[in-house]
């Protein structure tokens, strides 16, 4: 029994999820070995609307499959000169593999019904087969279906609920400084900002509300629902404390709904992500790997998401080991995570009493104070770097009491430091 693959032909300019959904859809229903992109050099359609060069949409082919096992990109079109004809490609595929294998070219339902006008039509139907794939009430007709199988077409019809999203959609939103994220593969993403492909030399505006709902939406399929619910809370308590405390709100509301954005890895996957994205741990760090998906959060996002402010994703990183200096939009964060409508008790209750009456600096030191006792009256491990940075404000503040000429240290006769031996906060 021969092979069976599918064909994606196309531009690809660039290539999207909608792409990637529709030859996974085709795969699942048809049972293919594999799935070949093709994109097109110079597309018989499309010759004065394709607006990245051939090389530039091969790349980005490639970079858009290389998470999809199965999908493969072939350079042939690209390679060969002259107008790109699918009747061509496929005669091509036919003498590279054995005669058994069987090909079926991958389309939606309006390439379908133009089957007919297509080159060598009556050629290229005797050579493969087509998997129509379209949302149920896209999916071609009975009678539309007939006329094809009368021109000698052999058409599969296949239902997949894929993305509503178009090369178009994705090229006129980086002309317009719009985000992408969620509609192409990150790989694709990174590429156009990196080679200013489609007018995305124009900065995407980060604190939009575009660019908000896009992470918004992409966070919902990394974390589960109770994860996300928290997350929509951090936002919404963060832009709050925003508010209260004179900071910039769309930063501290979008800081907010990306804190955990890497909270889904496991440990040995964090790990291993935080190695991939080369950030150098320490090794009781590395012991601890649930206190760093802040750090490697704040990495990705720098590297995937470029136009997102470096204030946004300080706050990020230090949500979870907090630091010995810490910017405001950081403090609020870090305070949202333990405030958000989701969190309860009566000593987070007195910190929220607290907000607009208290310093911004004097709710953070408080709840890190309440973080700090509710690990020790759980008998958590402690990080060495949480203490330091404890006794770091104690200090501090120590210092900013005697400069006023009060007592640094009023409740005791030494300084209020916590001194926890590493070798005595095991878990």
């Amino acid at each position: 029994m021969g092979s069976s693959i599918g064909i994606m032909g196309g531009t690809f300019d660039p290539l999207h999820n909608g792409h990637l959904a529709c030859a996974e859809a085709a795969r699942e229903a048809l049972g293919f070995d594999a799935v070949l992109f093709v994109p097109a050099g110079v597309p018989s359609f499309k010759q004065d609307s394709v607006e990245a060069s051939a090389q530039d949409r091969l790349a980005m082919a490639r970079l858009g499959v290389a998470d999809h096992d199965g999908f493969v990109v072939d350079p042939l079109e690209v390679e060969r000169s002259g107008i790109a004809y699918a009747v061509d490609t496929v005669e091509q595929l036919c003498e590279r593999y054995p005669e058994e294998t069987t090909l079926t070219f991958i389309v939606g339902s309006d390439a379908a019904r133009a089957l007919p006008s297509w080159a060598r039509a009556a050629r290229l139907a005797h050579l493969v087969r087509f998997a129509v794939v379209s949302r149920a009430k896209e999916q071609l007709s009975d009678d539309e279906r007939r006329r094809l199988e009368e021109a000698g077409f052999t058409v599969e019809l296949v239902d997949a609920d894929t993305p509503a999203v178009s090369s178009a959609e994705v090229r006129e939103r980086l002309r317009g400084g719009e985000p992408i994220a969620g509609l192409v593969p990150r790989g694709v993403e990174r590429y156009i900002m990196d080679h200013g492909l489609y007018g995305s030399d124009e900065r995407q505006d980060a604190l939009s509300e575009e660019f908000y709902r896009a992470c918004e939406a992409e966070l919902a399929t990394r974390v589960g629902k109770r994860r996300f619910e928290h997350s929509q809370g951090v936002a919404q308590t963060a832009a709050e404390l925003a508010r209260a405390y004179g900071a910039d709100e769309r930063e501290a509301r979008l800081a907010g709904i990306l804190h955990d954005w890497d909270k889904a890895y496991d440990d040995p996957a964090v790990l291993a992500r935080a190695d991939e994205l080369g950030l150098d741990l320490d090794p009781e760090l590395r012991t601890m790997p649930r206190l760093i998906h802040g750090l490697t959060a704040a990495a990705a996002l720098r590297r995937d998401l470029p136009a997102i402010p470096e204030s946004v994703l300080e706050a990020v990183r230090d949500h979870t080991i907090a630091g010995e200096t810490m910017s405001d939009l950081a403090m609020i964060v870090y305070i949202a995570d333990a405030l958000e409508p989701h969190r309860h008790g009566a000593r987070t209750d007195e910190l929220r009493e607290m907000v607009g009456r208290a310093s911004l600096r004097e709710l953070f030191l408080s709840t890190y104070e309440h973080l700090l006792a509710t690990m020790l009256e759980r008998r958590k491990r402690l990080y060495p770097r949480t203490v330091s940075i404890w006794n770091s404000y104690m200090e501090e503040e120590g210092s900013y009491r005697a400069e006023r000429g009060a007592d640094p240290f009023p409740n005791d006769d030494e300084k209020e430091r916590v001194e926890l031996p590493y070798d005595r906060q095991d878990s």
